[in-house]
């Protein structure tokens, strides 16, 4: 991807990646772990986008 200067990433979540309820903490974390690595990734690609979108 960055010798041909495009691409993308897909990744899949969940809306417990936002939402946390009660008795799925594991499965909200992984989920959680899953935005926070899109959004990493994200930033090292194209570090001078906003961190919000």
């Amino acid at each position: 991807m960055q010798r041909q200067k495009a691409g993308h990433f897909i990744n899949v979540s969940s809306v417990a990646g936002h939402q946390i309820g009660p008795d799925f903490a594991v499965y909200a974390a992984t989920k959680h772990a899953v935005r926070a690595q899109s959004e990493g990734l994200r930033q090292e690609v194209n570090p001078t986008t906003s961190a919000r979108r």
